[in-house]
């Protein structure tokens, strides 16, 4: 081998080098801004729960058994703690349903009790938070509003910084 023929072989490992070097960095900077991004996934789940009607004379709740209700989870699956400060039911992306009844909770592992959470709530990288609706107060609020069929709704979980973290779209059936 030639001088000139090594000096060739030397500028390509030294390019080959480089490049690999550009890529390293590259994908460093792409981990980190994703590590710093808020990262939320909202997911709807139907079921049944017990629900406070009214209280009796003497101060005693009234439940409904088994009533059913919509499981609305936000999943913290970032790198960061985020701060949930509100949570909202839209109308097929048009219109709010404000002033639900929500209740952001969590279950006690040890009796099953619920532990209610009030918002602004901050959301652990991990963690969850599940907030329960009866479908009862949606129907009626949309009642209210003249809606008289199968609706569509979305879920929104909002932070402090205002970013929104919608569900996927999820049919409700108005009944009254």
């Amino acid at each position: 081998m030639d001088a000139d023929t090594i000096r060739t072989y030397a500028e390509i490992g030294t390019a080959i080098g480089t490049l690999l070097l550009a890529f390293v960095t590259f994908g460093l900077v792409l981990e980190t801004r994703n590590q710093n991004k808020e990262n939320i996934k909202v997911e709807i789940s139907k079921g049944k729960d017990r629900r406070l009607i009214s209280f009796s004379d003497k101060g005693v709740p009234q439940y409904e058994n088994n009533a059913p209700k919509y499981a609305i989870t936000a999943i913290n699956k970032g790198y960061r703690s985020v701060t949930i400060r509100d949570i909202e039911i839209w109308v097929e992306n048009t219109e709010n349903l404000s002033h639900l009844n929500w209740l952001p909770e969590t279950y006690g592992f040890e009796k099953g009790e619920s532990v209610y959470h009030f918002l602004p709530f901050d959301l652990k990288p991990g963690d969850y938070l599940p907030c329960k609706i009866f479908q009862i107060d949606i129907s009626r609020a949309l009642t209210y509003r003249k809606y008289s069929r199968e609706i569509r709704l979305t879920a929104r979980y909002i932070s402090a910084t205002n970013h929104t973290f919608k569900s996927d779209p999820f049919w409700h059936k108005i009944e009254s």
